[in-house]
């Protein structure tokens, strides 16, 4: 397995990229989040795969941007 991703490093990149993503909006990653997952991929390894730039990415992708499950504040 390590053999392949030394070949492959974008696959890893992706998953590991998913799984981030996956966590961060607290669900499960459907086919609406492709786009972003490629262009986070895309940058993550134009940066020679570096964890900064995938956490920044995240942070700033859309769907991270504009995620609907949160819970309302509490209106006192």
């Amino acid at each position: 397995l390590k053999d392949i991703l030394l070949e492959n490093p974008e696959w890893f990149m992706r998953g590991f990229s998913e799984h981030l993503l996956s966590y961060a909006l607290g669900r499960q990653l459907d086919l609406s989040d492709k786009p972003a997952v490629d262009q986070i991929v895309r940058k993550v390894i134009a940066d020679h795969g570096k964890f900064s730039t995938v956490v920044s990415e995240i942070a700033s992708s859309y769907p991270f941007l504009h995620k609907t499950n949160q819970l309302e504040p509490k209106k006192r």
